[in-house]
C-alpha cells in the first residue's frame, strides 16, 4: 500500500485537542486528594461513554483521493449512552445504565 502512495493516518481534520483551564485545574485538585486515599476498596468509580449509530473509523488507508476516502454520513444518528460503576474488586452489581438518547446528533 505504501509503495502506491497510501498512508495509514487519522482521517479527520482535527489537529490539536484544547482543554479548558477549569477542567485542568479540577483534575489537578482531584489528583492531589487521591494521593491521600489509603483504602481504595471504598472508592467507587463512575464512567459514561456513548456509541453513535453511524459510527465511522478514525483511521483508514488513503492516498488522499476522493476514491480512497470513506463516505461520511450526514448525521451521527441515534446514540446509545452507557454508564457503569466499579470498584477495585470489579463492577458494582445492578449499576449498568444503558439507554437510547432521545436526540439525534448531527455531524459538526
Amino acid at each position: 500500500m505504501k509503495d502506491i502512495g497510501f498512508v495509514y493516518k487519522k482521517v479527520n481534520k482535527r489537529k490539536i485537542i484544547m482543554e479548558r483551564n477549569d477542567i485542568a485545574l479540577a483534575r489537578c485538585s482531584f489528583l492531589r486528594k487521591a494521593k491521600n486515599i489509603s483504602d481504595w476498596s471504598k472508592v467507587v468509580f463512575l464512567d459514561e461513554t456513548w456509541l453513535n449509530a453511524n459510527q465511522t473509523v478514525g483511521k483508514s488507508w488513503t492516498d488522499d483521493t476522493a476514491q480512497s476516502c470513506t463516505k461520511v454520513p450526514e448525521s451521527k444518528g441515534e446514540r446509545l449512552i452507557i454508564c457503569h460503576a466499579g470498584t477495585a474488586s470489579g463492577f458494582v452489581p445492578n449499576c449498568l445504565l444503558a439507554f437510547k438518547s432521545k436526540k439525534n446528533y448531527r455531524v459538526s
